[in-house]
């Protein structure tokens, strides 16, 4: 099943719950890049967190209901599914691969959730971070063919299913350790 909700909002809600969980507000205001920029090296992301080296690339997710689904077996039913675009159609994972091998911490961030009034909630209680999910582009590594592939996930487990090659991936937890961000840079 298709979300009811859209990347934009997501992104938003998710954007605002970590400038005030991390107390960001004096670092300035999140960049969005744009949609030119984030096709041109350095790009790949949606959004940068104001002051620290982290970018994250928002998805939506399906939700996938039935015991036909691929990875019902390894995750239960219901499970959450978001799409890497192939090469040939994005650069999008190089590009999320090369700031992160530039020391930066950049995650794939996804709803566990799909509904509007599920956003609503989450954000009005501040738990938008805590039902979503994280995946860093290095846990997937290199993709080397031309193929879409998936990240699967539910809200119990603290590990994905990457495919078309299925292989488990740890879920990443978000935690920005702002005095290690300023020694790392200062450094």
């Amino acid at each position: 099943m298709k979300s009811d909700i859209s990347e934009f909002s997501y992104g938003f809600a998710l954007t605002s719950e970590l400038i005030h969980t991390y107390k960001l507000f004096s670092f300035g205001a999140p960049y969005f890049i744009n949609q030119y920029k984030e096709g041109k090296a350095g790009g790949g992301y949606d959004m940068k967190l104001p002051g620290v080296p982290v970018y994250f690339q928002f998805k939506i997710s399906d939700t996938l209901t039935t015991n036909n689904s691929s990875n019902s077996s390894l995750l239960g039913l219901p499970y959450h599914r978001f799409g890497i675009r192939s090469r040939k159609m994005s650069s999008q994972h190089e590009l999320l691969l090369d700031l992160e091998s530039k020391g930066s911490d950049v995650y794939y961030a996804a709803p566990i959730f799909r509904y509007p009034s599920e956003l609503d909630h989450h954000f009005s209680t501040l738990s938008i971070i805590e039902n979503s999910a994280f995946v860093t582009p290095g846990s997937i590594g290199a993709i080397a063919d031309d193929n879409p592939h998936s990240v699967s996930f539910n809200k119990k487990d603290s590990f994905a299913i990457f495919r078309s090659d299925p292989k488990k991936i740890e879920l990443a937890k978000i935690d920005i350790d702002l005095p290690k961000i300023r020694e790392r840079d200062e450094g």
